[in-house]
């Protein structure tokens, strides 16, 4: 039987993007890498901004590093008239 793994999640803080991008990076290994500008313009400059002061963001940690990230980005909709 093996170990099973524990992970802390907890609220995002500004000081955890950094982090965030370099996961994001790894995990998508884009063409043109994620930068801070552009998590920072994704998720708390877009036209809703964040919901609240932090956002509806949170991150997973597993030793205190970042292995996790999920982001909620708001947007109005409208349905029927």
């Amino acid at each position: 039987m093996s170990a099973q793994k524990v992970y802390t999640i907890r609220r995002f803080a500004m000081s955890d993007v950094t982090s965030i991008v370099d996961l994001l990076n790894v995990v998508f290994k884009p063409i043109t890498p994620f930068t801070e500008d552009w998590w920072t313009w994704k998720y708390a400059r877009n036209p809703f901004g964040f919901w609240g002061e932090q956002g509806s963001i949170w991150v997973a940690e597993d030793q205190e590093k970042i292995v996790g990230h999920y982001a909620v980005i708001p947007c109005k909709i409208k349905i029927g008239n």
